[in-house]
């Protein structure tokens, strides 16, 4: 089948993570009920000075239940204006069922609110609170999310363990998760400190295709997310006295200059068997 890709864009927020908001949206989108999800987190730990402790990428993992979630979010939240009449009543019952039926597009991935003016830090407050669906090994597991890790933190000897860590994490998703149940792998390119570029959504998807095969995991939806503010807006108008030159640096002698890395790729996987 083709693999349905797609751009998300997200409002920066002073106290939670990217990778967190990113993650808390897709448990939004591909959640759902009557099911547990769980976050596995990635950490990356450095080599002491002596190189004694070798580098490596350390795993940890949460569990969750996705109906706690759905729970939190009712329609009692919305407030419709009530003028006291007959139609005030009827306009308010319209307004409730025009937003029960988006709810319910959007829980279908029908419709999307991702927006440059979607915000997603009420939905990520309720999610952190959440607690797993008991008993947990009679609840399926339908969602297994890993944020990505920001490029900021990487250097060259964190590379491969980063990907054997992800391998190790599809081999275990592939086991654990439900049919149908989804895999979410959050990665982001990486430019060492020596200046090389590291294509880690590319070579993470072959390494995943590779130890696990299109057999029992396969692509199903590839998701490009950026925070705000690295694209020109739309409604920006240049006049003559706004305007600045741009001066092509490419060949200029004595420059390193890169485009920074601002955003992500998320893989989405669907266990077959």
């Amino acid at each position: 089948g083709v693999v349905m890709g797609s751009v998300w864009t997200f409002e920066a927020h002073p106290v939670f993570l990217f990778s967190h908001l990113c993650m808390s949206r897709m448990v939004q989108r591909f959640g759902r009920d009557e099911s547990n999800w769980e976050q596995i987190d990635i950490v990356l730990e450095h080599a002491d000075l002596d190189g004694d402790q070798p580098t490596n990428a350390k795993i940890t993992g949460s569990g969750h239940s996705n109906d706690e979630l759905d729970d939190g979010q009712t329609d009692s939240e919305t407030e419709f204006p009530d003028n006291g009449t007959r139609a005030g009543g009827y306009e308010r019952e319209r307004q409730r069922q025009i937003q029960q039926n988006r709810e319910q597009l959007l829980h279908l991935g029908l419709v999307s609110e991702l927006g440059e003016n979607s915000t997603d830090t009420a939905h990520y407050q309720t999610m952190v609170a959440m607690y797993p669906r008991l008993p947990i090994e009679f609840t399926p597991l339908a969602l297994i999310v890993v944020p990505h890790v920001s490029n900021a933190d990487f250097k060259l000897c964190h590379v491969e363990p980063y990907r054997r860590a992800l391998v190790q994490i599809t081999h275990d998703a592939s086991r654990r998760l439900c049919p149908s149940g989804l895999l979410v792998i959050g990665i982001q390119d990486v430019r060492d400190e020596h200046g090389k570029l590291w294509p880690l959504g590319m070579l993470v998807l072959e390494d995943v295709q590779r130890a696990v095969g299109s057999i029992r995991l396969r692509l199903k939806e590839f998701i490009v997310v950026v925070e705000n503010g690295h694209a020109r807006k739309r409604d920006d108008v240049v006049s003559r006295e706004t305007f600045m030159d741009e001066e092509c640096v490419i060949g200029a002698v004595g420059t390193d200059i890169h485009v920074p890395i601002v955003h992500a790729y998320y893989l989405v996987f669907m266990k077959l068997k």
